[in-house]
């Protein structure tokens, strides 16, 4: 865990108990925490990519206009991104062949971003008080790190060799990306107090990597965005 990534767990936290206070003075609104898993992967029109696994933590701010309807928002720190492999081949600019001409590099980049959705929910009882939600709406991040786990392997004088590392490549990467979520969530009563268990699903509509090229090429490449499920469980006050 990066010291980033703990300072903003701690700024999470602060917020959290600060809300927590405030919540017991106001009469239409409610407040939570919340965390889980996330599964995403990168979306274009490319071969070579696959899935990435993080997690994400964070708040709940609901105003409920009444017993079946409601907007929250949905502060947290996120964990997404996804895997690629890129091929390069740096003898179409060379006259010579050396070490690094000829590789191949299994990237896995993890994006650490802020993250927050502004969700309409309906919800309605189903048993014992139980309730069953859908919301949807739109998302907007803030990229503050990123970084990639690569293998890269070299073919030189009919050999392979291959080499294992990790790289800040922030500023590959766009800053803000606009995103729209949906998902369903179970709510459970807990004395005066709710527990979530909510799926959430985030489509990213403005890419996270533009001009991205698996084969170092001008004329084949496209823009990287971001899909991610995400599966969280929450204490609602």
């Amino acid at each position: 865990m990066t010291k980033i990534t703990l300072k903003f767990l701690v700024w999470i936290t602060f917020l959290t108990g600060c809300l927590a206070g405030y919540s017991q003075e106001s009469g239409g609104l409610s407040f939570g925490v919340r965390l889980g898993p996330v599964l995403s992967s990168f979306n274009n029109t490319q071969p070579q990519t696959g899935v990435n696994y993080g997690f994400t933590v964070g708040g709940l701010v609901e105003y409920a206009f009444s017993d079946v309807f409601s907007v929250q928002a949905e502060p947290a720190y996120l964990q997404q991104g996804g895997t690629y492999i890129r091929f390069s081949d740096d003898r179409r600019f060379r006259d010579f062949d050396s070490f690094s001409s000829v590789y191949t590099t299994d990237n896995r980049v993890t994006l650490h971003s802020a993250d927050l959705p502004i969700l309409a929910k309906y919800k309605f009882l189903a048993f014992d008080g139980v309730a069953v939600s859908v919301v949807l709406g739109p998302s907007v991040s803030y990229l503050f790190y990123a970084n990639n786990s690569f293998e890269r392997t070299y073919h030189f004088a009919r050999t392979f060799t291959t080499i294992e590392g990790t790289e800040n490549i922030t500023s590959e990467y766009e800053r803000f990306q606009v995103a729209g979520t949906g998902g369903l969530g179970l709510e459970f009563p807990a004395n005066n107090n709710r527990i979530f268990v909510d799926l959430r699903y985030k489509y990213g509509i403005t890419p996270v990597k533009k001009s991205y090229s698996y084969i170092d090429l001008f004329d084949v490449q496209g823009d990287l965005s971001v899909q991610s499920f995400y599966f969280t469980l929450g204490f609602g006050f």
